[in-house]
């Protein structure tokens, strides 16, 4: 990620996450992993962004959970336990993409395309 990417601080974890929900919800995402031990994968592709969430209560507080899909088996929630840094790029081409770093595990990249306009009548 280039100079275009906007470090979000830790006390605005969760005003952003709310604020990033309602403005992508339904957007078209992906989710990919990214680690040097296991290169890069998909855990999900071309699912419908639901929202995130800072948890603050409980054994998870402090935490991140990404919801992708509607129901059933193209439903995933996807725990980040111990976060340390979120950033957010929106490329030239529009876009969004948010990256997660965590402790113990690998970097998490939330693909949003933006929606593909229709040609006009």
């Amino acid at each position: 990620m280039n100079s275009d990417t906007q470090e979000i601080e830790r006390g605005e974890w969760a005003a952003f996450a709310e604020d990033f929900s309602k403005r992508h919800q339904g957007t078209t995402a992906s989710l990919e992993s990214v680690g040097a031990d296991e290169g890069d994968q998909y855990a999900a592709e071309n699912l419908p962004f639901v929202g995130m969430t800072l948890e603050s209560k409980g054994s998870a507080a402090g935490s991140l959970v990404l919801m992708l899909g509607t129901e059933g088996a193209a439903h995933i929630e996807r725990l980040i336990a111990a976060p340390q840094s979120l950033r957010v790029h929106v490329s030239p081409n529009g876009e969004t993409v948010l990256e997660i770093k965590a402790a113990d595990e690998p970097t998490l990249l939330l693909h949003l395309q933006t929606p593909k306009e229709l040609p006009a009548p």
